[in-house]
C-alpha cells in the first residue's frame, strides 16, 4: 500500500513540474534553481539553455537570459544582484537582472561546468566541472585553478567567512581549499 501511495505522489509531482516548467516557459528539463537574496525573484536553468527569472510572489515570467549554446546547469546570485551561471558550453556568465544582458563571460578550459557558487562578500565565483576555477566577480578574470574531485564536480560552497571552498565529486569525495592555499597560488602566479 506505502509503494502505491509512494508511486501515486511520484506521479502527481512529475505532472505538477511539468504544468509548471511548461508555465514558466522552459521546454527542457530543470538543471537548477536559485532564489534572489531579497527573495522577490526565482531562476531557473533548463536544457533548453536558457535561464528564465520569475516572480516568487505569483509565478509570473519576469525575463529570459538567453545566450549559452549548451544546458545551463547552475545559478547564483551576487549580493548586488547580478546573476551568475554556468553551462555545457564551457562558460560561466555574468548578468543584469534588470535588462537581462549579459555583462561578461568567461570561457574555461572544460566542457561541462556543473556548479557555480559565490563567496559571502561577492568578490569570488567559483565554478565547478572537471576542475574548481575562481573568478574575480567584478571583472571575470580568473584568479585560479586546481584540480577538482574524482569523476567531476558535482556541487560546491563557500562558507559563510568565505575563507574555505568546500567541493564534493561525483564519487562522494570532499575537498576542501582554503583562502590561505589561494592566497599561497595568486602570490606564486604573481611573483611569475
Amino acid at each position: 500500500m506505502l509503494n502505491k501511495q509512494l508511486r501515486r505522489d511520484d506521479q502527481v509531482t512529475k505532472l505538477v513540474s511539468a504544468a509548471l516548467i511548461a508555465a514558466i516557459g522552459h521546454t527542457g528539463r530543470l538543471r537548477s534553481v536559485f532564489y534572489s537574496r531579497d527573495g522577490a525573484i526565482i531562476a531557473s536553468a533548463s536544457d533548453d539553455k536558457t535561464v528564465r527569472l520569475w516572480s516568487s510572489k505569483d509565478g509570473s515570467p519576469v525575463r529570459t537570459l538567453d545566450g549559452h549554446t549548451a544546458q545551463t546547469n547552475s545559478i547564483a546570485f551576487l549580493p548586488d544582484g547580478r546573476i551568475v551561471t554556468s553551462a555545457d558550453d564551457s562558460t560561466v556568465r555574468v548578468w543584469d537582472p534588470e535588462s537581462g544582458a549579459q555583462l561578461y563571460k568567461v570561457t574555461l578550459s572544460e566542457f561541462s561546468l556543473n556548479r557555480v557558487a559565490v563567496s559571502p562578500d561577492g568578490k569570488r565565483i567559483a565554478a565547478g566541472g572537471e576542475r574548481v576555477h575562481v573568478i574575480d566577480s567584478s571583472d571575470g578574470t580568473v584568479l585560479f585553478e586546481r584540480h577538482g574531485n574524482r569523476g567531476g564536480i558535482w556541487d560546491l560552497e563557500f562558507s559563510p567567512d568565505g575563507e574555505t571552498l568546500a567541493s564534493v565529486g561525483m564519487q562522494g569525495d570532499l575537498l576542501l581549499t582554503t583562502s590561505k592555499s589561494v592566497a599561497e597560488r595568486l602570490a606564486a602566479l604573481e611573483s611569475h
